[in-house]
């Protein structure tokens, strides 16, 4: 998308039915909008990684679930354990994705077992 699909595609949401409830919404893009489209000058696959949630914000969220399941922890030691393990499923599934990304078979993939 370029700066003059983006415009009209604000335009469009703009004119519509939830434009008009939330118009808030469309004056922020309005207000940031030449901070914005520099963002449109990068390929999609980059665009997504600038956008998407911050890296550290969704492991947050991840150990944050994770500890939210269990309620409370018998001492500080059963939580530091719980965190470290819950942080190596993470990475292990974000490496498979990025595998994936790359476009390699799963045959040719580099998989690292766990220490």
């Amino acid at each position: 998308m370029n700066d003059d699909a983006a415009l009209e595609a604000l335009e469009a949401f703009n004119d519509s039915d939830v434009g008009r409830r939330y118009p808030s919404a469309v004056k922020t893009f309005q207000d940031a909008w030449d901070r914005f489209t520099p963002f449109l000058a990068f390929p999609p696959e980059l665009r997504r990684v600038i956008y998407t949630t911050n890296a550290i914000e969704s492991l947050n969220y991840q150990l944050r679930k994770v500890t939210k399941s269990r309620g409370h922890f018998p001492n500080d030691a059963a939580a530091v354990k719980l965190l470290w393990l819950a942080i190596c499923d993470i990475e292990d599934k974000r490496a498979r994705e990025r595998e994936k990304e790359r476009g390699r078979p799963a045959s040719q993939r580099n998989e690292s077992p766990r220490v």
